[in-house]
């Protein structure tokens, strides 16, 4: 079970403000089975394995835009998240294994903004929201005495669509690249080091009514992370620690839009959102007895994102510099800010043979 918030805010001229953000509540099941690689080969990894798992959950967004003059926009929704992997690990000796891996990561949610002039509330937009990315590798891993390595191809797949009644913005398509991964053993101490790149460009369909705007655009695309990583296990203890740098750029922003970006769109501007996120995991885990044990992990995010607005000549109209990764509404939280902060909870049991 795991509890999360992604926010991004925008700050504008004398104490206006845009933000936004997206709340999940995740169960996570999966099964699978595992056999292990021979003495001494490798830092653990499994010389064959299968495993799928499924993250489901609802979800909730709310946004707030501050005018200067105090008046807010407010707008609240609901949705859900629907998430799920599989891994394939097939021996081909003692040292090899051939890797085979999808992952798909889905968000669609439905919200409504309404004006806060005067009570009752003024429904006035009606949005929906829908932001997913689909992940296929095929690899090889090789395994040495307390050593293993792994490379493979990657096919990526990210998909991004806004839209509400006179507006729609839309963007698909396939990118291309690869991961590697390299981990080593010194007694109770594993450390390794894992990072991906895939890039290429991705088909944008932009509809706007107001601003009689109809055209399909390909934008340049990005995806790349470095994860360094550190573990000591001991007795029926495991701790393992990871630091992530992970750089995005897309053509498109479908979560946790804001309004500043929904007027955007509508008057027919082109979107560059550039990402950089740096993210903290820690993980402890504890066997309780061969077949069960619990796991309990945190996470801390920062980051920082450029959204560049262009019109339908290329010409830059606008940027905006948003803080991401963070506690960044108002009151209490408004003076939190980053980090943003992930909890996770879950057992691992085992039937048969541990």
């Amino acid at each position: 079970m795991s509890y999360a918030t992604l926010s991004r805010r925008f700050d504008g001229t004398q104490g206006a403000f845009d933000v936004s953000d997206v709340t999940p509540k995740i169960l996570l099941v999966g099964a699978g089975e595992a056999w292990p690689a021979a003495s001494g080969l490798g830092t653990g990894t499994p010389a064959a394995e299968w495993r799928a798992r499924f993250a489901v959950g609802p979800s909730h967004d709310e946004q707030r835009f501050l005018f200067t003059d105090q008046t807010p926009i407010l707008t609240t929704g609901t949705g859900r998240f629907l998430n799920f992997d599989a891994l394939g690990r097939i021996p081909v000796d003692s040292h090899d294994s051939v890797e085979l891996g999808v992952e798909r990561r889905e968000h669609a949610i439905t919200d409504f903004s309404s004006f806060v002039f005067q009570k009752p509330q003024v429904l006035f937009l009606q949005r929906s929201l829908t932001a997913s990315r689909l992940d296929a590798a095929a690899g090889w891993r090789h395994r040495w005495e307390n050593l293993e390595a792994a490379a493979s191809v990657r096919w990526t797949v990210p998909y991004g669509r806004t839209e509400n009644d006179d507006t729609l913005y839309r963007s698909r398509g396939s990118l291309f690249g690869g991961a590697a991964e390299v981990r080593w053993r010194l007694g109770h101490w594993t450390v390794g080091v894992a990072g991906d790149l895939a890039s290429g460009s991705l088909d944008v369909e932009e509809h706007s009514t107001p601003a009689s705007v109809d055209r399909t655009v390909r934008g340049d695309a990005r995806l790349a992370s470095v994860r360094p990583s550190v573990s000591f296990a001991w007795n029926r203890w495991d701790l393992f620690g990871s630091v992530g740098f992970e750089r995005q750029r897309l053509p498109f922003v479908a979560l946790a839009v804001l309004s500043e970006e929904s007027a955007a769109l509508q008057s027919g501007r082109h979107f560059d959102s550039d990402v950089d996120e740096v993210f903290w995991d820690v993980r402890v885990r504890h066997a309780f007895a061969p077949a069960l044990s619990a796991l309990v992990a945190l996470r801390l995010g920062y980051g920082q994102e450029t959204v560049t607005l262009t019109d339908t000549t290329g010409a830059v109209v606008s940027t905006l510099h948003l803080r991401r990764r963070g506690i960044f509404g108002g009151g209490l939280s408004g003076q939190l800010g980053s980090p943003e902060l992930t909890f996770y909870v879950g057992a691992n049991f085992a039937l048969g043979s541990p």
